[in-house]
């Protein structure tokens, strides 16, 4: 979906760019024809409505992640948040570490440096995507300080 958080603001323009990579069609429902849509299939209103909650909360976390001061709180902050929406302490990254640094807004490099002190003081261990929190009390300390 483009834009599907602009279509019930009070605002009148939404002002981003999307590139396509391949022919692509787009379909465009005004708010009129979405309204009417939920009417018709409550299915696709719920469906709708749990896409927009996922996005903010998703919007949320990244915002409260990218105010975390240091890397250390930032991989932290990262770590416990998919702890606590998976339940398990291993997790497999969805993306590459290139991809994680540029998302909590640091180097490549620095990410990876962080990581390894990290597993050095028995932490976290990690190989490629996978990473264990080897001691959530640790990385909940590193979020208080």
């Amino acid at each position: 979906m483009l834009a599907e958080s602009s279509i019930f603001s009070m605002f009148k323009h939404y002002l981003d760019t999307f590139v396509a990579y391949r022919p692509s069609e787009v379909l465009l429902l005004t708010k009129t024809d979405l309204l009417k849509l939920f009417e018709l299939d409550n299915a696709i209103l719920l469906n709708y409505l749990e896409y927009i909650s996922n996005s903010t909360l998703t919007s949320k976390s990244k915002i409260a992640i990218l105010s975390l001061d240091s890397i250390r709180e930032k991989i932290s902050g990262y770590l416990l948040h998919e702890y606590k929406m998976n339940g398990s302490q291993i997790i497999t990254l969805p993306f590459s570490k290139k991809e994680w640094a540029e998302f909590i807004n640091v180097s490549r490099t620095s990410l990876s440096r962080e990581l390894r002190y990290m597993q050095q003081e028995g932490i976290i261990s990690f190989q490629k995507r996978t990473i264990e929190m080897k001691d959530l009390d640790k990385l909940e300390k590193i979020l208080s300080l």
